[in-house]
Parts: C-alpha cells; sequence; structure tokens
C-alpha cells in the first residue's frame, strides 16, 4: 500500500473472500438439499417448496458476507501508509 497498490489490496481481499463465501454457499446449499431429500422421506411436514427458502437464505448470507468483507477492506484501504508504518 506504501507503493500506491490500494486497489491491489481491496481486490485481492475481496476475491479471496469471495471465493470463501462461495465455497461455503455451494457446501451448504448441496448439504441442505441431500437432508432436505432425506428429511422429505422420513417426515410428512416437509414440503417441496423449501428450495425458495435456500435459495433466499444463500442470497441473504452473500450479502451479508459481502457487507462484511468490504466495510473493513475499505477502511482499511484509506489509511494513510505512513501513518500505518509509524504504528508498526
Amino acid at each position: 500500500m506504501a507503493l500506491g497498490a490500494r486497489s491491489d489490496v481491496f481486490t485481492m481481499v475481496v476475491r479471496q473472500t469471495s471465493r470463501l463465501v462461495a465455497g461455503g454457499l455451494a457446501l451448504g446449499i448441496s448439504s441442505g438439499f441431500v437432508l432436505m431429500r432425506f428429511l422429505s422421506s422420513e417426515i410428512c411436514e416437509v414440503q417441496s417448496h423449501a428450495q425458495v427458502i435456500f435459495v433466499s437464505v444463500s442470497l441473504v448470507m452473500a450479502a451479508v458476507a459481502a457487507f462484511a468483507c468490504l466495510i473493513p477492506t475499505w477502511r482499511a484501504a484509506q489509511v494513510d501508509p505512513i501513518i500505518a508504518l509509524h504504528y508498526e
């Protein structure tokens, strides 16, 4: 950041976080669908329109993760490199 790479640092952190979020969402959605099929065969009250719930909850979780990543990253990118170097 001291050499002017603020946007590169911002992009790198957002890219790494989005990979983690995408992997977690993929694992959660796939395991949720498997468990939903198992539970629908065992319990009669599990309804088949639960896919809408999975998608909507996944979108909300992705938005929360994006804000949880973007806000601290943006604040860190705004810090003056000289002040950060003096702090260390």
